[in-house]
């Protein structure tokens, strides 16, 4: 099981805008961080302008354009990026709303779908105590 390629690009992007406010914000165009991350660019730009949408990052138009953090990375998770572009994380489609597993269950949360809700708070609350900052200062966090 693996997160959504998405939601990994978004980390490494968000990862390069980090590294590059910790080390005195310079502004990064889509196709340097394209190379850096090695998204491709055009879905490095998609997710670039989900980045902006949800304020995590900031784009800058014109001849110095480029994108850079618009958080403190102290205050901004794994959880909070990757939640952002794949939406609230469950580990089973049993835990979504539009899902109906009542003809398998006679209508009771069945033993599956409790167990499935304690990983997904598990996951959940390892992936919200996991800010940028001390990911990128703490380790060589090359994704």
């Amino acid at each position: 099981m693996y997160i959504t390629l998405e939601a990994d690009y978004a980390v490494r992007i968000t990862d390069a805008l980090t590294r590059e406010y910790l080390t005195g914000a310079r502004k990064l165009g889509a196709a340097e961080l394209s190379g850096i991350t090695t998204v491709p660019q055009s879905f490095c730009v998609k997710i670039l302008r989900t980045l902006v949408a949800g304020g995590v990052a900031r784009s800058f138009k014109g001849a110095g354009g480029g994108y850079a953090l618009a958080k403190n990375p102290r205050e901004l998770t794994l959880l909070d990026v990757m939640e952002l572009v794949q939406g609230d994380y469950k580990f089973s489609r049993c835990l979504g709303g539009s899902f109906d597993c009542s003809a398998h269950c006679a209508g009771l949360p069945c033993a599956y779908q409790n167990v499935f809700a304690e990983i997904s708070d598990q996951v959940r609350q390892t992936l919200s105590g996991k800010n940028f900052a001390d990911l990128c200062l703490g380790i060589n966090c090359e994704l």
